[in-house]
């Protein structure tokens, strides 16, 4: 319905209370400093209800009535559909309005009994995208309550956006613009933000999500992500593996004090433990038409700027030299070195200078 913030509990009592008084309707009922907007609960001479106006429809002489009907009910099912059958559209809006049942029934003889709320939260009701805007909020500050009364430190509650199914550990501490969606989970002694996304993700105990996205991946205990990484699905962090800034990671596996820190992309690739991907280096998976898996063992050191073109494997404590482009396996314990020499041709700077400098002069 538009009343999304509706505990359980008040259907509970709602419940109870149409048993208990036997009542054909029972109706959940705030009153609002400013009605603006709510059907009123209007009331007979003695008390009782007798009928819901709606706002459109509301006669001066019940402008200001202040107990609004939340649009929550508890119908005695016969007596509703026996009603249902005569409510009719002369209204404002020619519609058909169920609250109409409420004065049908009463007009009949049957009881209609109002049930106060006690929380004016849940009693907001949505008809467009401000009060929608509005109860997102007040449903976000009920879960991140949930979460801070169970141990989680929020360093500023209203910046941090948790989803209902997400499930957060002991000690935990999510920073601001923090926003945990989808079936996400974050152990004991994680810290996430400031400025993160985590999707359908598990983040493990004690580790560190730093201004990233992490979407469909798994961070290991200890392993930190960030500054602006991405994790993208299906890539798993070992235990104290490190993603630093402006890396991406797709659909891989980096192993356990594995560290790939700075401006790389790694995608289908499988990475050992202790491995060092140096600044720069990229697997190119990609060839116009399928993407192809790349694969270093345990211990190896990846020099900057290497380009490791898939399908290719690097074995376990072989190093590539800093610019190199590795197209064929490496063997465990090899160095692979792929440059051209450096050609330097003295003087060849200055004489284009002085070229550039007459041309200038001739133009002016």
């Amino acid at each position: 319905g538009d009343v999304p913030l509706i505990r359980p509990e008040t259907i509970a009592r709602l419940v109870a209370e149409r048993e208990r008084t036997g009542a054909a309707c029972v109706l959940l009922s705030f009153e609002f400093a400013d009605p603006t907007g709510y059907g009123r609960v209007v009331r007979d001479g003695a008390g009782a209800v007798s009928a819901i106006i709606e706002h459109r429809d509301l006669p001066p002489e019940h402008e200001r009535v202040r107990e609004c009907n939340v649009g929550v009910y508890c119908f005695d099912a016969a007596a509703l559909f026996e009603a249902l059958r005569t409510v009719e559209s002369h209204n404002d809006q020619g519609e058909y309005y169920l609250t109409d049942v409420v004065g049908i029934l009463a007009a009949g003889g049957r009881e209609v009994a109002a049930l106060a709320s006690d929380d004016a939260e849940e009693s907001h009701g949505i008809n467009d995208r401000v009060q929608l805007a509005h109860a997102a909020k007040l449903l976000q500050r009920r879960i991140n309550t949930g979460h801070m009364l169970a141990g989680v430190t929020m360093t500023d509650p209203e910046l941090v956006w948790v989803g209902p199914d997400v499930t957060i550990g002991r000690d935990v501490v999510l920073e601001p613009m923090t926003v945990l969606a989808g079936a996400t989970s974050v152990a004991d002694g994680a810290v996430i933000g400031p400025d993160s996304r985590v999707t359908d993700s598990q983040v493990g105990a004690g580790a560190v999500v730093d201004s990233s996205v992490v979407v469909g991946s798994t961070v290991g205990d200890g392993a930190s992500v960030g500054p602006r990484a991405f994790l993208r699905a299906g890539t798993v962090l070992g235990a104290r593996a490190r993603v630093g800034t402006s890396v991406e990671i797709k659909k891989s596996r980096i192993g356990a004090g594995s560290k790939v820190p700075h401006l790389s992309y790694i995608g289908d690739a499988e990475i050992g433990d202790g491995v060092n991907v140096g600044a720069g280096s990229i697997t190119c998976n990609y060839d116009g038409w399928d993407k192809h898996p790349t694969r270093i063992g345990d211990g190896a050191f990846i020099g900057s700027d290497t380009m490791l073109v898939a399908p290719v494997e690097v074995g376990a404590g072989s190093v590539t030299g800093a610019g190199s482009t590795i197209s064929k396996d490496v063997p465990p314990g090899s160095l692979a070195v792929e440059r051209t020499d450096v050609r330097i041709i003295d003087g060849w700077a200055d004489k284009r200078r002085r070229e550039h400098e007459r041309d200038d002069a001739k133009d002016k």
